[in-house]
């Protein structure tokens, strides 16, 4: 790889794409809300924050999935799209209401566009949503390409949207890093052949160290 991704912007590649939820924005408030509403419609009790991001990784219908099973509920496939409807309705009313940057993060994206640096975020969430929370706080003008989950294209792991991304932007895979918290982001980034960088304050499901990335950063500070 011909650049050191834990330098400083200057050394980075041509391209560096974000995962979304844990990576750039806390969005587990809202995600934990709009799911005990869903539970409460159904006499089902909530979960907490730290059991809700449990569930986060692999979109939100796998989130309601995984959700439902824990409360012991049994659902045909059909109950199941209703309920990921309806997740998503209550969602799309509050995506922002308590989602937040992590802090650092508009900085390094700012000091990123300011090396001439393309930005990307492909994510497992719908891209409506997505954009809603991109448009919402406001860092929308600092992203060059938003690649969101989609019934014809595989999520990540699958390297499909990241590749996707980086065939938008116009960057060989050899000239982008990645960003996430997850090991479905450490996954979809060495199935590309795309350097990776995890997080360690995210949504990983066990120790960041143990995911494989290339580095691991605590902040994003360091690249402001």
């Amino acid at each position: 790889m011909p650049n050191d991704i834990r330098g400083t912007p200057q050394n980075w590649p041509s391209a560096v794409v974000f995962d979304l939820d844990g990576t750039l924005v806390d969005s587990s408030p809202d995600l934990t809300s709009s799911l005990a509403d869903l539970l409460a419609e159904r006499k089902l009790a909530p979960f907490s924050r730290l059991e809700t991001i449990g569930f986060v990784g692999g979109g939100i219908a796998l989130l309601v999935e995984r959700a439902l099973r824990a409360r012991g509920v049994d659902f045909t496939a059909d109950e199941l799209a209703a309920a990921v409807d309806r997740y998503k309705t209550i969602y799309r009313g509050r995506l922002t209401e308590a989602t937040r940057l992590y802090d650092g993060a508009l900085a390094a994206l700012d000091a990123l566009k300011a090396q001439g640096i393309s930005t990307a975020v492909c994510t497992n969430k719908t891209e409506a949503l997505a954009r809603g929370i991109i448009e919402g706080l406001g860092f929308a003008d600092r992203i060059d390409v938003l690649i969101g989950g989609r019934p014809d294209r595989p999520l990540k792991p699958s390297p499909a949207p990241l590749l996707d991304a980086l065939t938008q932007l116009g960057v060989e895979r050899d000239d982008a890093v990645m960003v996430g918290d997850s090991n479905a982001d450490v996954q979809c980034a060495k199935a590309a052949g795309v350097a990776v960088i995890c997080v360690g304050f995210g949504y990983a499901h066990g120790p960041v160290r143990d995911l494989g990335a290339n580095a691991i950063i605590d902040g994003y500070a360091d690249y402001a």
